[in-house]
């Protein structure tokens, strides 16, 4: 599994210029101490304490040489496909003992972080506003136009605005309760418009919060949340973010999918029974086995291979899903309504060079951009295209 490592300060000057410089040499590094995040749904990143070792002289590293020459085509084609960012591989649905109730998550959140939950879910009354600009490469808030080429003042990468959902959401499973909120596509997974369909119902004021509130309610989900501290106006608060949901008809795909690839290969990877489940035994969730693919990823870790043929159909499957994130969602997950306004707006993609003043407030919370004609935006360039 491809996965993003940020070197910081004298590892990025030290350790980080030594393997850019040797890149083609496809190194071999032992990193120790590191911190996993949740940025980009899931990465590493060197912490003050951490330790990095290129190329070290030991068996684990020669056999790990050996297992990469073996499958150099296939981890070229999973970092082209940008497998480091995909959230459906990143982070794909646990066994069922590890997810654990929201009320242990509760009580425990504020130690270890983060935690698999599920529950019912509803809408959260107070929310108005349902997306915000976003940079596409990190996806913090940003104070700029829609479609907008910038410098984002948070990842200091030049990328585009784009606008990002943003649902706030209460998730039941009747030991407690947990708000929390999620974002981007798994976001648009609930409810029956885009985040670009959101942003022009805030422009010609449409009212859409009855249908959103109605698609939410009550819909079985899976989700990975994590806890943060929120310090606003001095008040410190526990808030809670969704890194990645799946609903029940999601699980069920990829359970079915699993299913008939080892039904088709029974001798070579055959499949465990899936676990009894006494607490809520007419969940959906619950009755996906979701035990299938974990074991089958064990036992190949186990014998030192790489992707059977059966587990690369399995996440080949289950990648098309990841892929087609974007585009209209089938039948069974929140199918989008095509909006039709009056006076269509039209939009016209610019290219700006950013300045300070168009950072948004990089916290916690995203919050949605002023105005379009601020006064403290500077002048408009043409694009970079037209320019040439």
């Amino acid at each position: 599994m491809p996965m993003l490592l940020t070197l910081w300060n004298e590892f990025e000057a030290n350790e980080g210029a030594q393997l850019a410089n040797t890149i083609a040499n496809n190194n071999i590094i032992i990193v120790m101490r590191v911190k996993v995040t949740t940025f980009n749904y899931l990465s590493l990143t060197t912490r003050l304490a951490s330790c990095l070792l290129v190329n070290p002289p030991t068996s684990q590293a020669t056999v790990l040489r050996q297992w990469y020459d073996q499958n150099r085509q296939q981890i070229a084609q999973l970092i082209e496909e940008g497998s480091y960012k995909d959230s459906t591989k990143l982070l794909p649905p646990p066994k069922n003992n590890d997810i654990i109730s929201i009320e242990n998550a509760v009580s425990m959140l504020k130690n270890v972080k983060t935690a698999w939950i599920r529950g019912n879910t509803s809408f959260a009354a107070e929310q108005r506003s349902f997306w915000y600009a976003a940079c596409s490469n990190c996806q913090k808030a940003v104070d700029a136009n829609f479609e907008w080429i910038i410098r984002c003042p948070s990842c200091r990468e030049e990328s585009a605005v784009e606008a990002r959902c943003r649902i706030e959401i209460i998730i039941d499973d009747g030991t407690s309760s947990i708000y929390a909120v999620v974002f981007g596509t798994d976001a648009e997974k609930l409810i029956p418009f885009t985040a670009v369909q959101l942003s022009e119902v805030d422009e010609h004021g449409v009212e859409v919060f009855s249908e959103i509130a109605s698609a939410i309610d009550n819909r079985e989900v899976l989700c990975f949340v994590r806890h943060f501290d929120s310090d606003y106006q001095r008040q410190k608060d526990d808030k809670y973010s969704i890194i990645k949901i799946y609903t029940a008809e999601e699980l069920a795909e990829i359970n079915l999918a699993i299913t008939r690839t080892v039904v088709s290969n029974p001798v070579e990877e055959p499949v465990p029974t899936a676990p009894t489940i006494t607490e809520k035994p007419t969940s959906t969730i619950e009755h996906v086995d979701l035990t299938a693919r974990s074991t089958v990823t064990n036992q190949l870790a186990t014998e030192g291979q790489f992707f059977s043929p059966t587990t690369k159909m399995i996440l080949d499957s289950i990648g098309r899903k990841s892929d087609n994130a974007d585009k209209p969602a089938s039948s069974n997950i929140a199918a989008k309504r095509s909006l039709t306004f009056e006076t269509p707006p039209s939009a016209e993609k610019t290219t700006i060079e950013t300045v300070p003043s168009i950072a948004g407030k990089n916290g916690s919370e995203d919050k949605k951009p002023g105005s379009s004609k601020s006064a403290h935006m500077s002048p408009l360039k043409k694009q970079r295209e037209s320019a040439k």
